[in-house]
């Protein structure tokens, strides 16, 4: 699919600007951000119920921007899961395939494939209300895969899921789009759900797209402040950067503190103009005693401690910043730092990246 310069404005308001986006066949991809930013707008108008205002969409080489819902080769699962509640399972995942005039002995055939793969075999006969949460997303997953879509789209698909059932069901629904082979596009708030999912994410911002990437790159490489801060936790230096000595090296003065930075740059000439430069909390080494040998060593005082279950988040006052740190919870760490605790912050240089506003 391609969506080239595709915008969308409701009055004034642009809630779509100028997106372009290729997406792979067979590729699962995410498009993530916070309300408002457009998301969702988006993939309305690829699933036809929003017409752009500019711009144009293609299909294996067809454009389809005009073309009303029923003639779109796609499907979309939406986010209420818009069951029938006096349809049995069956009966939902056979809607779509009677519409279409699909013979009675093909229908109960596909109806039957679905519930296998769906794993819902022994509750074809049921109805909405008796199923689970995350029952009845399967039955609104099995009833759009039933016609056998070329493209699968899916609006906030785990939303209404609690946390253990949403972590499952992400490892169950991409298992099952690697088995079939389909494109996925899903929007998503949650970041650690596109994170867990995507081949891709598309990150949206304003209405634009802020950066597009896999996993890895958006979390280890943001393009924008706007998505350092929308992906994962992260400490945000204000200041100036300046030459350093050798021919990738910045020093950064941070804004209102006794602090100079190291950072390894991959383009100095462009990081001489940024004024902010990140660090993510797993990339900050901390010690309760001061280290020898350390680069970018810091002295601060913990503010704060949250509990996360596997580790702990502590948020550290370095001369007035606030420096977010994720500490593993082991045996002796809660005894080692507490808070009020004095410690050492150390940065690795290529562990800070300068960004532009």
């Amino acid at each position: 699919m391609r969506i080239a310069a595709v915008s969308k404005r409701f009055g004034p308001v642009a809630a779509v600007e100028r997106v372009d986006l290729d997406i792979r066949d067979g590729e699962f991809l995410c498009l993530l951000g916070p309300s408002g930013c457009g998301k969702t707008t988006l993939l309305r108008m690829l699933a036809g119920f929003e017409r752009p205002s500019g711009g144009r969409i293609f299909l294996d080489g067809r454009d389809i921007t005009d073309e009303p819902p029923h003639r779109r080769p796609l499907n979309m699962m939406f986010q209420s899961y818009a069951l029938f509640p006096h349809m049995s399972v069956a009966g939902n995942i056979a809607f779509g395939l009677k519409r279409e005039g699909m013979p009675r002995a093909a229908i109960a055939k596909r109806v039957a494939e679905m519930l296998a793969l769906v794993r819902l075999d022994a509750m074809a006969e049921r109805r909405p209300h008796q199923l689970s949460g995350g029952q009845r997303q399967r039955v609104a997953l099995a009833r759009a895969l039933a016609k056998h879509p070329r493209l699968l789209l899916l609006d906030e698909p785990m939303a209404a899921l609690d946390r253990k059932l949403r972590e499952e069901t992400q490892i169950e629904l991409k298992a099952l789009q690697a088995r079939l082979g389909l494109t996925f596009i899903t929007v998503t708030h949650d970041q650690t759900e596109a994170m867990s999912m995507a081949d891709r994410i598309a990150v949206m911002h304003g209405g634009r797209l802020a950066q597009l990437g896999a996993p890895h790159e958006v979390y280890e490489r943001p393009a924008t402040l706007a998505v350092a801060r929308f992906i994962g936790d992260a400490t945000v230096f204000e200041g100036a950067a300046r030459a350093g000595a050798g021919r990738d090296d910045v020093s950064f003065a941070v804004d209102g503190a006794p602090l100079v930075l190291d950072i390894r740059a991959t383009d100095r000439d462009a990081a001489l103009a940024r004024r902010r430069a990140v660090a993510r909390p797993e990339n900050i080494a901390l010690f309760s005693r001061r280290p020898e040998g350390q680069p970018n060593l810091m002295q601060g005082r913990v503010a704060q401690i949250l509990y996360r279950g596997e580790a702990r988040l502590l948020i550290v006052d370095v001369h007035g910043v606030q420096v977010r740190v994720t500490q593993p919870n082991r045996a002796g760490a809660k005894e080692d730092v507490q808070t009020g605790s004095t410690v050492w912050l150390s940065i690795a240089p290529d562990a800070l990246l300068l960004l532009p506003d």
